[in-house]
């Protein structure tokens, strides 16, 4: 990157790359850190954490937001129809399961887990 490094592609860095892996026929999948490997998120968000266990507390309503709107400029970015959402470090169970689901019914229209996170209906 001009520069050196920075840890993140702008927008149009972003675009440009969905446009060439698109003219290759190849499909870009966007990726966002959820549940224990959020520590970039928390460190900035202290209150994004669930107590001190250091993962994301995904029953918060701040945390919601927070990916709705960074789900939302994703989209905005993404020619794909999934977003994969980690969760190999998740705690399982119904909070998260829910948190998915509401991640998939805002602003995008599928949403995957890897398949260490809990299985969905």
């Amino acid at each position: 990157m001009p520069g050196g490094r920075s840890g993140f592609y702008t927008q149009e860095e972003s675009r440009a790359i969905v446009a060439y892996a698109a003219a290759r026929h190849i499909e870009v999948i966007p990726e966002v850190e959820t549940s224990r490997h959020s520590s970039a998120a928390i460190a900035a968000y202290p209150e994004f954490a669930c107590g001190s266990t250091g993962t994301l507390c995904t029953t918060s309503p701040v945390v919601g937001q927070y990916f709705t709107a960074v789900i939302g400029e994703l989209a905005a970015m993404s020619s794909s129809d999934l977003v994969r959402i980690g969760g190999d470090g998740s705690i399982c169970g119904q909070a998260y399961i829910d948190f998915v689901k509401k991640v998939e019914g805002s602003s995008w229209p599928r949403a995957s887990a890897w398949s260490a996170g809990p299985r969905f209906p």
